[in-house]
């Protein structure tokens, strides 16, 4: 489950990727162009996160594996070293990449951003996953990445306010929106959104997985979720535009999301599955009726030299908020876990390795071996932990809600611009 949730946290934070494509698009194209291929962006998302756990999910249970799919990489394990079937799915990622990396390498046009970011988040993501979980908080190995992450922080911040190695035009952190008090609730409630939409997206699954679903069930759980995030978010760009006012969005959204938070942080592993189903789209229509309504207020409140520091600056709101909740999320689920573990498992025997490896589900051989009652034990705490990490959703939806008592009531006239 460690090194699963390690994986996860890095493999969701890919989604930086894909935000990165979309920046491309809009340095790339014209503004008669940029609607056409951020559509087209905005399809292909959706239809990969409807279709892929599905296809995932289905080549885990096939007896084809993915060695039909990727032969030179998995024709090179022995026979009795193939990878548990739950890490073949991931290989998908190899294929697509590899198809695709003329293109990425020949044919996109040069452009280099600032990479002053990576750090800050490489070393937040190393202490808040291994904190606890691998290393004790105490560890030295903890505290030095921590330092380090403090470190690069404060230096980031004194670069960019007094423009070390750079000017301010061309500053990675618009630090003059800081200045425009929409532009700060923006920032806010843009990564209040991200931060409750990829906590249920991420959850939701493995949820099922430890109630007994298989892949494609658990995968399929998630559909109800996802069709509701797509719906909302094409909902939104088609009408707060033309209606103007953007506060009551966000307070439907803030509303909505504690109510649907609220609800799946009571969820049992005997709750039906028609009410997790209930629960969980609330969260998708509070999160996705206004995760990208910031692309369209931002440039509408300030000047025209500030337009793409004002979308950069939505950008790093909703980037940002993904790390942190994804990392967050994930090392709440291991130590609530473990801590509810150690106690029961302790008295059977097992030491805190063992007990860490029972969180790995069927997969783990000490937990094939522990009795049935143990077992019932471990799902139990697996389930309620889960519960447990939707009070960040609650958090973030209660934040907004605190925002919008702080936005203006107006009607401005708004354009689509390229969502990150």
């Amino acid at each position: 489950m460690r090194a699963y949730a390690g994986g996860m946290r890095l493999k969701g934070l890919t989604i930086v990727q894909m935000k990165s494509g979309l920046n491309l698009t809009a340095v790339l194209t014209t503004l008669e162009e940029r609607p056409i291929y951020m559509a087209i962006n905005g399809m292909v998302w959706g239809a990969g996160t409807i279709l892929g756990p599905i296809v995932g999910g289905a080549f885990v249970q096939s007896s084809a594996t993915w060695r039909w799919v990727c032969p030179p990489i998995l024709n090179t394990y022995p026979s009795d070293a193939i990878p548990d079937p739950e890490s073949w799915a991931f290989y998908i990622n190899l294929v697509i990449g590899a198809v695709f990396a003329p293109v990425y390498l020949f044919i996109v046009p040069g452009f280099q951003p600032d990479p002053a970011f990576a750090a800050i988040y490489a070393t937040w993501i190393i202490a808040l996953t291994f904190g606890g979980a691998t290393w004790d908080w105490g560890d030295g190995r903890t505290i030095a990445v921590f330092v380090v992450f403090g470190v690069t922080l404060i230096a980031f911040c004194l670069t960019q306010y007094f423009c070390v190695l750079t000017n301010k035009d061309m500053r990675i952190f618009p630090g003059e929106l800081l200045e425009k008090r929409t532009t700060v609730l923006l920032h806010i409630l843009t990564g209040s959104c991200g931060a409750a939409m990829f906590v249920p997206l991420y959850h939701i699954p493995l949820f099922f997985q430890f109630r007994g679903d298989d892949a494609v069930k658990a995968a399929v759980r998630l559909l109800p979720f996802v069709f509701l995030l797509v719906f909302f978010m094409l909902l939104n760009r088609a009408l707060m535009p033309k209606l103007g006012y953007y506060t009551p969005w966000y307070l439907f959204s803030g509303i909505t999301i504690v109510i649907g938070g609220a609800l799946m942080s009571t969820v049992e592993s005997t709750t039906s599955t028609s009410a997790i189903y209930g629960y969980s789209v609330l969260i998708a229509i509070g999160a996705e009726a206004t995760s990208q309504a910031g692309y369209s207020i931002a440039p509408a409140k300030v000047e025209g030299c500030l337009i793409p520091s004002a979308i950069a600056f939505v950008n790093i709101a909703q980037i940002g908020a993904i790390v942190v909740a994804l990392t967050l999320s994930g090392t709440l689920l291991q130590n609530l876990t473990y801590n509810r573990l150690v106690g029961p498992l302790g008295a059977a025997g097992l030491d805190s390795k063992e007990i860490r490896s029972t969180l790995s589900g069927s997969l783990s051989p000490v937990y094939a071996h522990l009795s049935e009652d143990l077992r019932e034990v471990v799902n139990l705490a697996i389930v309620y932990s889960i519960g447990q990490l939707y009070y960040l959703v609650v958090a973030a939806g209660a934040l907004m809600i605190v925002c919008c008592a702080l936005l203006k009531r107006e009607k401005i006239y708004m354009t689509l611009e390229a969502g990150g």
